[in-house]
């Protein structure tokens, strides 16, 4: 008996892949800024707080059909202000 192979796309679903990581991209993307106050000297002062998101892209391979996919992680969200 015969697995049922749908098509979904270009590839078609049931086929068993051979998956190897073949590289690792990590990226840095300002997402927008901020204002925050703090207390400096008893005096208030005011800052600019830029915000970035760190992400993550591995690329697989498939060397048995020629295929490639891609998965895609936020690591980190950064912020260049110490501050709560």
């Amino acid at each position: 008996m015969k697995a049922a192979v749908m098509e979904h796309g270009s590839e078609e679903v049931g086929q068993q892949h051979n998956w190897e990581k073949s590289s690792t991209n990590y990226d840095r993307i300002h997402t927008g800024s901020h204002e925050y106050t703090y207390w400096k000297n008893f005096m208030r002062e005011t800052r600019t707080c830029d915000i970035s998101i760190k992400i993550k892209t591995v690329v697989y391979y498939c060397d048995l059909h020629d295929h490639t996919k891609s998965t895609t992680h936020l690591e980190e969200t950064i912020h260049s202000g110490r501050h709560k």
